[in-house]
């Protein structure tokens, strides 16, 4: 007998007949999660350490699949000297503390800005805890290295657990200047980790945008034009507030550059529910000026691409060898084109955003 999880999880990997027992790594329990939680101690903005040595490291961007709540915590577990496998990842909210706007994934800039930071709140958690432990055995910061997540004396071989010395360091002066790792010297760095979430993503357990509920919540979705950059002409609201559940209906105007709107014009429907505004959007009956996209194709942005490969007049960035020679002097060449369609950049969820505005906070 197969139990209905396990034929789901073999089921998946075959449509045929041949049952094959799957082990999931991901369904192991990460060993952190079975740590009873100690009285927490911060050490800087990225790095929290309990007195039973939970280490907390918070990941200042959003996950969106790009990857970033693996790669950030690994600049800051490679400086600690802790294995990936004994950390918890937490997203971090919103805040100053790590550089206000610069909390976005956007321009594959998230490594790029965070790495030295990051880095560097590794190191400097690092630092605390082996000076906290010279102090507790007496001796000098150089005896105390770091190994497997615990500090050790390399005078009598004694060895103190991050939890241990969690309190005490966390209360020292912040040094001003750390020695960060070469990369000779990465373990973590340049390797592979598991992505933290992966068994609450595969269990269903994880928490994306729309899966968010405050109390009151309404809820908006907004038309838009096929066309890109079409402004709205004209629409008709009366047949849209008549479907139940829509409660306002009105048009969101143009934000940003004339080449590069950051918001597009469209309609907004309010209402109390997604099924009743998307239900909304479909009685607006818009009208739209198309504006300069009016004609814009595939077939003429190929065009396009096909008469600047032609031209003879371009900027010329680098000049190394001669290929028109090498070409002419070969026994055989060969010649290609290669078309790639226009492609969105969206994420499989539908994107959204959960507003919650007060009167004196948003």
């Amino acid at each position: 007998m197969v139990a209905r999880r396990e034929f789901i999880k073999a089921s998946t990997l075959s449509a045929g007949g041949l049952l094959l027992g799957v082990n999931l790594a991901c369904e192991k329990s990460n060993p952190v999660e079975s740590v009873s939680p100690g009285i927490m101690h911060e050490f800087n903005a990225y790095v929290q350490i309990d007195t039973n040595g939970l280490v907390k490291i918070f990941n200042p961007v959003p996950e969106i699949g790009q990857g970033v709540k693996t790669a950030l915590p690994m600049l800051v577990a490679e400086e600690l000297g802790i294995a990936w496998e004994k950390i918890m990842v937490v997203q971090a909210d919103a805040s100053e503390v790590y550089g206000g706007s610069d909390q976005r994934a956007a321009g594959s800039n998230s490594v790029r800005i965070f790495w030295e930071p990051m880095q560097r709140a590794g190191a400097v958690a690092r630092e605390l805890l082996l000076q906290a432990a010279a102090e507790t055995w007496q001796i000098s910061r150089d005896h105390c290295h770091i190994k497997n997540g615990r500090v050790a004396n390399r005078i009598n071989r004694e060895n103190l657990g991050f939890g241990e010395l969690a309190e005490r360091a966390s209360k020292l002066q912040v040094p001003e200047t750390v020695l960060l790792k070469k990369k000779s010297q990465f373990e973590i760095i340049g390797g592979s980790a598991p992505n933290p979430d992966m068994r609450k993503i595969i269990t269903g357990a994880s928490q994306f945008g729309f899966d968010v509920d405050i109390p009151g919540m309404l809820y908006s979705s907004m038309e838009k034009c096929a066309t890109y950059g079409a402004r709205v002409q004209s629409f008709d609201a009366t047949a849209a507030m008549t479907v139940p559940g829509v409660l306002k209906v009105f048009k969101v105007p143009f934000h940003g550059e004339a080449d590069r709107p950051f918001c597009r014009e469209g309609i907004a429907v309010v209402g109390t529910s997604t099924w009743a505004v998307l239900k909304g959007r479909k009685a607006l009956n818009p009208v739209w000026d198309l504006g300069n996209n009016t004609n814009e194709s595939t077939e003429r942005l190929h065009g396009q691409c096909k008469a600047l490969l032609n031209r003879q007049d371009g900027e010329q960035v680098i000049d190394q060898g001669d290929v028109y020679h090498d070409l002419a002097g070969a026994d055989h060449t060969l010649e290609s084109i290669y078309h790639v369609p226009f492609i969105a950049h969206v994420p499989m969820e539908p994107v959204n955003c959960t507003i919650d505005l007060r009167e004196d906070r948003c």
